[in-house]
């Protein structure tokens, strides 16, 4: 989907996608993940990334980060700006000064993302290694336990991960992914396993501190609801394509693409005699497998032989905008 901005987006864009194709290559020949993922992100702005596992989301918040799949990982057309500048065209040493100070990520899984064998403590000094500073690097880390609402900080830093609960290890993330002040935070899948409780609790922290540090923020999930709630635009991704775009309450009010509506469709809601959960058939096609032209075909109700061809963009108002041939 073809990148294009409004005024305001243009004139406050902090992160700009524009037709980025990743793939990895394989002895067989290239394996395509992304295909053409377009989409800006501007200063101060939730910004909701949607879609199934396996549709590429992570895939391209790893790669706006410079960091590609290993091995084999390849750049196979497009480019990402941060601030004006060309990720991909940048050395790794200045990539692992934006890493951390400018641009920062909540991982997906926290007991993965940390390392079994050292000490919460020891891993949030780790930062300021490959970072220096000029403040109280302890007094930080206490300051930022305390706003994750972790106030035993003793326990807390000469603890292992094992030690402590998912959430405990979520907000963790949280606080180390705030220790330079960067001003885009990435939160892949942030709420992923946890209670609705402290899945709310986490949220607000990610929005509250957004505010307050004036940063911008790129939700990743495939929770429709988590977006309702604290995204201002949202992007629907399918097969590694950006398949919808559009600010999120137009979004919700009239989704246009059938995979959008489909999303849409599965959400419980508490009257069910008003609206019947459906489900959408099938699953993401894996890489490779992609078929040729509309990729949504095979679950999509109303397919005809026209969607054997590439959909065009469609748009809408303002920044809205779909590829489907309906």
């Amino acid at each position: 989907m073809e990148a294009r901005k409004h005024n305001e987006g243009e004139a406050n864009s902090l992160l700009e996608v524009s037709d980025l194709s990743i793939g990895i290559n394989r002895s067989d020949g290239v394996l395509p993940l992304t295909d053409r993922v377009s989409f800006h992100l501007n200063q101060g702005e939730v910004l909701g990334l949607i879609g199934e596992s396996g549709c590429g989301k992570s895939i391209t918040s790893l790669a706006i980060m410079g960091m590609l799949p290993e091995p084999g990982g390849t750049l196979l057309n497009g480019k990402v700006q941060f601030m004006g500048q060309d990720i991909f065209s940048l050395s790794e040493a200045r990539l692992n000064q934006l890493r951390g100070q400018k641009i920062s990520m909540i991982f997906q899984e926290p007991f993965a993302a940390m390392n079994p064998l050292i000490r919460i403590g020891d891993q949030m000094l780790e930062v300021f290694e490959y970072h220096p500073v000029d403040f109280d690097k302890y007094q930080k880390i206490k300051d930022l336990l305390d706003e994750v609402g972790l106030t035993d900080h003793n326990r807390i830093l000469q603890s292992y991960p094992h030690e402590l609960s998912g959430g405990m290890l979520q907000r963790i993330m949280i606080a180390m992914s705030l220790l330079l002040d960067p001003d885009l935070l990435i939160a892949d899948e942030p709420t992923t396993a946890l209670d609705v409780t402290v899945q709310a609790q986490i949220m607000n922290l990610i929005v509250r501190l957004k505010k307050e540090r004036k940063m911008s923020v790129l939700l990743i999930s495939h929770n429709i609801s988590l977006m309702a709630q604290y995204t201002d635009r949202i992007c629907v991704m399918y097969a590694g394509q950006i398949v919808e775009s559009n600010h999120t309450e137009s979004f919700l009010k009239e989704p246009k693409h059938p995979y959008s509506k489909g999303l849409m469709h599965a959400i419980p809601t508490l009257d069910q005699q008003q609206r019947k959960i459906i489900s959408i058939p099938g699953q993401v096609p894996e890489p490779g497998k992609y078929q040729q032209g509309c990729r949504f075909k095979s679950r999509c109700i109303h397919a005809t032989d026209l969607c054997l061809t590439d959909p065009p963009e469609k748009t809408m108002a303002k920044e809205g905008r779909y590829r489907c041939h309906y």
